[in-house]
């Protein structure tokens, strides 16, 4: 479980051990039967920590976690009892205060038995902010292709952001020769109108490998290295611009060493 980062960049931005150590652990539920089990024990872990929203109460566990089996007319298999690992790290990252994200750091750090030597963070610099306004649907990466979401459709769905999931911990740690199976699993999720939650759940797990593609950054991105990039790219796209990146990196100015340099800096000169 060891970190794919510098000591110098742990040491600034202490969420990211800790962010991939819970990465890991998840993989342990990436199971059909492990992943019902995980979405009823977030169901149970986010009701700890609603949201108040102009002045009331708003759970976004209940838009992300949902456990009960939801009937309508003629469609009496509609049932959204799965999750997406990425949706673990959305609630992780949701607007809230320091205290509260404080202690759902170590609520999630101890439930999942994340070893002690892996501090839980209490700095949350560069972290992909999620506000409780956003839409459950695509926070919970919900299979979207039709009207309804059939619970084989639904599993299906997820079985390949699982395995999504257990490539990009896989690329993040350089253990991957060939991206090809990685890049095509990316271009299908993105097809579901995907893109930009895929890439923050990716930049969640892996942060200094991957790119978030939110608005401000990507428009930080092209401005600081003379790019032209889109917030809606291709997979291959994706990945190869990351590698343009990455090598950018090595030779940019001082204080941008790493993405999660160019998230906070993207945050400061445009806004959170």
């Amino acid at each position: 479980m060891s970190t794919d980062i510098s000591t110098d960049i742990a040491t600034k931005y202490p969420w990211v051990p800790f962010y991939e150590a819970v990465a890991d652990k998840l993989l342990e539920y990436k199971t059909r039967d492990g992943r019902k089990e995980l979405n009823k024990i977030m169901a149970g872990i986010s009701s700890q920590f609603p949201i108040k929203q102009n002045g009331k109460e708003n759970s976004l566990g209940q838009k992300l976690f949902v456990i009960e089996l939801r009937d309508e007319p003629n469609n009496p298999l509609w049932l959204i009892d799965d999750i997406s690992p990425y949706t673990v790290f959305f609630f992780m990252c949701y607007s809230c205060s320091e205290k509260n994200r404080i202690s759902l750091m170590k609520e999630i750090g101890d439930f999942l038995n994340i070893p002690e030597t892996i501090i839980r963070p209490t700095k949350f610099d560069a972290i992909p902010f999620i506000v409780a306004a956003s839409d459950g649907e695509r926070l919970r990466m919900n299979y979207r292709d039709g009207n309804w979401h059939y619970q084989n459709d639904e599993h299906l769905f997820k079985d390949k952001i699982w395995k999504h999931f257990e490539l990009s911990r896989q690329y993040a740690k350089g253990m991957m020769k060939d991206r090809t199976e990685l890049t095509e699993l990316h271009s299908d999720i993105t097809s579901n109108k995907l893109g930009s939650m895929l890439t923050t759940g990716m930049y969640c797990i892996c942060p200094n490998k991957c790119l978030m593609t939110s608005a401000k950054v990507i428009k930080y991105v092209n401005n600081l290295f003379g790019l032209s990039l889109s917030t809606n790219m291709t997979a291959d796209n994706y990945f190869s611009s990351v590698d343009v990146i990455k090598d950018l990196l090595k030779e940019s100015p001082a204080g941008v060493d790493s993405m999660m340099d160019l998230v906070l800096n993207s945050e400061v000169r445009y806004g959170t």
